[in-house]
């Protein structure tokens, strides 16, 4: 998708990498992971768990890209304020585990998921002139969201799974997260 953008050959390999992954989820070996993903609620759980990992993987690379390129800002400087995520993370990760047991995984993920989406929506009014403290609240607050709401969507995850398929549920997942991570960045690149 990156490359892409540029050379429009890219594309057509792209298409040739389809086939492979769709014979295999059709054959012995991907029929696990193909009745996973029918189980009720699991499709729609790994698209969240996609989708949030792109968005969350595509604004930390337009935030570094725009704070070093448009901006000016160094390189320590933008490294530091997008520490500002992970480490809003770190801070509610064991509070929304709590919280959880307290209150329900689902209420608390979806809690979660409205504090990382209105973090990163603030991002938007930002335009030029952002600087990094008026970045990295921001990139905090979506943290907290995100530590918030992410033990408690993996639970769901894995508490929908059928038990005898909870290794095969457990790496979807983890494929999920990691697809959005790439996905994330090679799409806010291709974009015009």
């Amino acid at each position: 998708l990156t490359l892409g953008s540029g050379e429009a050959m890219w594309f057509p390999l792209a298409a040739v990498a389809v086939p492979p992954p769709w014979w295999w989820l059709r054959g012995p070996g991907g029929r696990p992971v193909t009745g996973v993903l029918r189980a009720t609620g699991l499709l729609r759980a790994h698209g969240a768990v996609l989708a949030l990992a792109a968005g969350f993987a595509a604004t930390h690379y337009v935030v570094a890209l725009h704070l070093q390129r448009d901006e000016g800002v160094s390189a320590t400087a933008t490294g530091l304020t997008v520490l500002a995520f992970p480490l809003g993370m770190a801070v509610a990760g064991p509070l929304g585990g709590r919280l959880a047991d307290r209150y329900g995984h689902r209420r608390i993920a979806v809690a979660g998921a409205t504090v990382t989406a209105t973090g990163l929506l603030l991002l938007i009014p930002l335009g030029d002139g952002w600087a990094p403290p008026d970045v990295a609240w921001r990139l905090a607050l979506a943290g907290l969201g995100m530590g918030l709401g992410g033990g408690p969507t993996q639970a769901l995850v894995m508490g929908a799974a059928p038990p005898d398929r909870t290794a095969t549920v457990g790496s979807t997942a983890q494929l999920a997260r990691s697809l959005g991570f790439t996905l994330g960045p090679a799409l806010a690149t291709a974009a015009p």
